[in-house]
């Protein structure tokens, strides 16, 4: 069957629906976590696990979900995405009890997982390749601008309506887009032969979590942590064993040997933890130590997405003109500058720090942020081979996801960790500033190792696809 294009002004505002969902529901919760854990009488790693969850199980099922794409139709899992993300959500806004709105926001997750691995996929495989870059740009803008919308609809929500409705709203959301999706896009092609890897997603998942939860109790149980990150690191070379003899593995090994995509997925992992980072620690800080009202936090933090929003389209474009081991590095290099040049004022001012200063680092890391994703995203999706475009483009999600899960949970603990052992010296607002400044330090150090992952992802390459 010849490949059949769609326009972009069809294809994109789409198939945005679902990425608008699953971003959006990031940047809407993160504002309400200070009251989410009043609510439910938790501490900040407490309630972290309400960002963890999400993004460790879109994480471990993002190549699952590309898996189930490739076997029963990338249209189909991508509407049945829809409506599993918009029952969680639903589940979630009722929830009553810490460990429910864990378990609920992991079925939240299962859709996102299916709308982030096939999303990404449908645009490719019906855009002309000569335009993927300013597709891939103008999705970046529709998840900026959704992560804008976020934090001031869950401000006002939360403040006026309570947090449960930071959930409600995505299901009408889920509705519609399933309505679209089915009306105006094509059918894409099955391969029912595809194998599921339910082994390695096990694998997977299990070696993930350790991970995670290692990085959690290191700082107060030494032991404990590195026994646990040991048998996790088991868990993963076993998971990359079982998957080098599976005939369709969730991550592709030979693929991975593309150093275009392996340095492009690599840093984009390095990357997103940073801005995470600053994304998950900046609203407990405007709330708890300048006090500003959620509807007030919320208004603050789009100057993120509006930033990423500016940069986004036309840095698409020059992603096709300019090769990413330039473009994406210089992009990765400013964030790194901006994060280490904010953590090192926070530090030297203290109490004496201006919000304009803080809104200022926020739309530079997020402008830095803007120039790599569209770049690297563009560099490792023309190495997608034809029959694995699902694959890169679950990858490239993976990426983000474990960046931001790694982010969460090393920027929470160690914050957490600093806070308390400043606290016996100095006051709470001092050790606050002393924490933040030194979490944001460290953080901005794992960036740079990403600059120069960047800049040895060798010579660019783009492969263009004849057949759908």
């Amino acid at each position: 069957m010849h490949r059949e294009y769609v326009p972009i002004k069809v294809i994109v505002p789409i198939t945005s629906i679902g990425v608008f969902m699953s971003a959006m529901d990031g940047s809407i919760v993160n504002v309400s976590l200070d009251t989410i854990s009043k609510a439910l009488n938790t501490d900040i790693n407490g309630v972290s696990w309400v960002v963890i969850a999400y993004l460790l199980a879109i994480s471990s099922m993002i190549g699952f979900a590309g898996n189930l794409g490739d076997a029963y139709g990338r249209k189909k899992v991508f509407q049945w995405g829809m409506i599993i993300f918009s029952t969680g959500s639903l589940l979630c806004g009722l929830s009553s009890t810490l460990e429910a709105l864990i378990l609920f926001r992991v079925v939240q997750a299962m859709g996102a997982a299916a709308l982030m691995a096939n999303g990404l996929a449908l645009v490719v495989s019906f855009i002309d390749p000569a335009h993927r870059g300013r597709a891939i740009g103008l999705n970046s803008i529709v998840v900026a601008l959704s992560a804008g919308i976020g934090p001031v609809l869950g401000g006002v929500l939360t403040q006026y309506s309570g947090w449960e409705s930071i959930f409600f709203v995505n299901v009408p959301i889920g509705f519609i887009g399933f309505v679209l999706v089915q009306i105006r896009l094509p059918e894409t092609k099955r391969n029912p032969d595809t194998k599921l890897d339910f082994v390695g997603i096990t694998l997977f998942g299990l070696s993930m979590l350790g991970i995670v939860y290692s990085i959690t109790v290191v700082f107060t149980a030494v032991l404990q942590g590195i026994i646990i990150f040991l048998v996790s690191l088991v868990l993963f070379i076993l998971f990359i064993w079982y998957e080098s003899k599976f005939s369709n593995p969730l991550i592709s090994l030979n693929l991975m040997k593309d150093r275009q995509v392996t340095m492009g997925v690599i840093s984009a992992i390095l990357g997103f933890i940073g801005t995470n980072a600053m994304l998950f620690l900046i609203p407990f800080y405007l709330q708890q130590v300048l006090l500003y009202s959620q509807s007030i936090t919320g208004l603050i933090l789009t100057v993120f997405p509006v930033s990423l929003s500016l940069i986004g389209l036309p840095s698409g474009f020059l992603a096709e003109k300019i090769p990413a081991r330039k473009l994406a590095t210089i992009g990765l290099g400013l964030e790194f500058v901006f994060l280490m040049g904010f953590s090192i004022y926070l530090y030297v001012a203290q109490v004496q720090t201006q919000l304009i200063v803080v809104v200022l680092s926020i739309g530079l890391v997020a402008g830095s942020l803007s120039v790599f994703t569209n770049s690297n995203g563009t560099s490792v999706m023309n190495a997608a081979p034809q029959n694995e475009i699902s694959i890169v483009s679950g990858l490239l999600n993976l990426a983000r996801n474990i960046g931001f899960t790694l982010g969460t949970t090393i920027s929470s603990s160690l914050f957490s960790f600093l806070l308390i052992q400043n606290q016996s010296n100095l006051g709470y607002v001092d050790s606050y500033y002393i924490a933040l400044a030194f979490t944001f330090g460290t953080l901005s150090i794992l960036i740079l190792f990403g600059v120069v992952l960047s800049l040895l992802r060798g010579h660019e390459k783009i492969i263009v696809y004849d057949e759908l």
